[in-house]
This record gives structure tokens, C-alpha cells and sequence, in this order.
């Protein structure tokens, strides 16, 4: 049987900066911004996505250092926004994760993918893994659509067929 995996990826950081046609990004003041005393703010969402990403490189054999140790790890304390990376810095080093990425899991094929996992529970094939990956990403993206249409936003807009790969393998 053929499983269809779809792993949803942003191809550009949901922070953006202010264009001049438009207001598409957020500013470092709005990024840092919690929206209330039970959120976080954007800028942490976007750093965890990325560290998160590159938790999965590291696991499909391809490690990535973000060089930002645990400041967006799961469980961290929030932090003075000086304490964190910019909004810029935050958005190149996901494009390059994103990039990297995305090769990655295109050149994956059934062998790799059926491997057994390593380090994460409940995932018993590499597989596995990476749909935990795109579940958890996923609900981090819909935190940060939230995030921007409280900020007067809209909701994150990207192209369907640049932010979405498929990936199919045989389900043993």
C-alpha cells in the first residue's frame, strides 16, 4: 500500500519585513511581542520552527547548527527579546534550512524512508519521524497565522505548490 505524505513547509519566514507596496511582514517591535500572558511571541515561533527543522536534517543525516543553543528549545523560559536573534537573522537562517531541507527530503528514497527511527518516541520508521516533523510544524504555523492576523495581518500567505512536498512510500 502507497501512503501519500504531505509535509508542509513554508518556503519564506513568516515574519517578513515591511514592504513598501504593502504590509506583509512584521516589524522587530511586533515580532517580539507576546499577544497576551499565556502566548508567545512570532519571533520565538519562527526560531523554534527553524530549530525544529533542523533537529530533522540532523536526523535524515544532515546536521544544521542554528548557533542559537536551546533559546527556542521546547520548555525554554522566554527571554528579553535582546537575548534573541533578529527578525533577519531568523529568516536567513530558515531559508537556508528550508533549502537544505527540501533537497533532502526529495532525494529520499523507500529504503531510507522505511529505516527504523532513532531518538523520537512513538516513530518507528524514518518515516514516521518526518510526519511528526510536519504535524509539529504545522501546528507552530497555524500558532503563527493566529499570531499575524491578531497583529492586523493577514494570515500567512504562501504558493501551494512552493510550500508543499509530497513524499510517497510503501507502508510496511
Amino acid at each position: 500500500m502507497v501512503v501519500l505524505l504531505i509535509l508542509v513547509l513554508l518556503d519564506v519566514a513568516p515574519l517578513g519585513r515591511q514592504e513598501e507596496s504593502g504590509k506583509n511582514g512584521l516589524t522587530a517591535s511586533e515580532a517580539g511581542r507576546c499577544l497576551t500572558d499565556k502566548n508567545i511571541p512570532m519571533l520565538w515561533l519562527a526560531g523554534h520552527v527553524a530549530d525544529a527543522r533542523a533537529l530533522l536534517l540532523g536526523i535524515l543525516g544532515q546536521p544544521f547548527a542554528t548557533t542559537w543553543g536551546n533559546l527556542f528549545g521546547r520548555g525554554a523560559v522566554l527571554q528579553e527579546s535582546a537575548q534573541y536573534p533578529s527578525i533577519e537573522e531568523i529568516e536567513q537562517v530558515l531559508g537556508e534550512i528550508n533549502r537544505k531541507l527540501y533537497a533532502t527530503l526529495e532525494g529520499l528514497d523507500d529504503a531510507q524512508l522505511a529505516k527504523p527511527a532513532e531518538g523520537i518516541p512513538n516513530a518507528k520508521t524514518v518515516a514516521d519521524q518526518i510526519a511528526l516533523f510536519a504535524m509539529h510544524d504545522s501546528y507552530h504555523v497555524g500558532q503563527m497565522a493566529y499570531v499575524r492576523k491578531e497583529l492586523g495581518y493577514p494570515a500567512i500567505q504562501q504558493s501551494l505548490a512552493n510550500s508543499v512536498r509530497f513524499l510517497s512510500y510503501p507502508r510496511f
